[in-house]
């Protein structure tokens, strides 16, 4: 739309300039002759500047439409205050995911669901503002702990999709103990009071040619969050 704009505004500004019809000479008594004897500009030469200066936009305004097709609002990638890619963005990026491993006849994609204990607590003791904070610096711990080839995602409620990409099947294991440790030296002041975080983990191996939403199915059937200590269980 902003380039058709554009383009209506170069012809209308060009048939403006290019088509008025020229004046009639008059000589007046009142005219002054420049005193240098230059020639005014003639109309031509104004429709050719604008013509000119409306194809620099149009090329400004392609150039920034294709740079923003394939390179996602920062608001569309990742959720602000965790960091973690949002669902939007892994809904795009998990079927290149999925193709990646069947063409290899290999899977190697992991999906590892987080979701914090006792969070309904949190909710009753200290509200919602309080269960955001537990959420938030979950989040951001989990995102220090993957790499560029994994997908955190931010929380669908109060569950974390963390999609691993896993050379060896230890690593998805490894990924759930590195973040209980850093969790249980993480404390959370609220009002005085100090919030302690921990969190259950299920590790899903992706089958080849199994869909997200099968995996996703498989993940969460049946995992419930633990009341007081976090838990690890993996289904292969």
């Amino acid at each position: 739309m902003a380039l058709t704009g554009i383009a209506f505004l170069i012809y209308a500004a060009a048939g403006w300039l290019g088509g008025a019809p020229d004046l009639p000479a008059a000589v007046s008594v009142y005219d002054a002759s420049p005193a240098d004897g230059a020639a005014s500009t003639p109309a031509g030469s104004e429709a050719i500047a604008v013509l000119a200066a409306g194809f620099a936009l149009l090329l400004i305004a392609s150039a920034l439409l294709l740079r923003s097709r394939q390179h996602p609002l920062q608001s569309d990638l990742r959720d602000p205050r965790t960091g973690l890619y949002t669902a939007l963005y892994a809904a795009e990026a998990l079927p290149g995911l999925v193709a990646r491993d069947d063409r290899a006849g290999q899977s190697r994609l992991v999906l590892v669901l987080v979701r914090v204990d006792a969070i309904d607590d949190v909710r009753r003791r200290y509200g919602g503002r309080a269960v955001d904070l537990v959420l938030v610096s979950t989040g951001r711990l989990i995102r220090s702990q993957t790499r560029e080839d994994d997908l955190p995602v931010e929380p669908d409620g109060e569950d974390f999709a963390v999609y691993l990409y896993c050379e060896e099947p230890d690593q998805a294991g490894a990924f759930c103990r590195r973040l209980a440790t850093l969790l249980s030296s993480e404390q959370l002041d609220w009002d005085g009071d100090v919030i302690k975080v921990s969190v259950s983990t299920r590790i899903v191996v992706r089958e080849i040619g199994e869909s997200i939403e099968v995996l996703q199915q498989r993940a969460h059937s049946g995992f419930a969050p633990a009341e007081t200590a976090p838990a690890e269980a993996i289904e292969a």
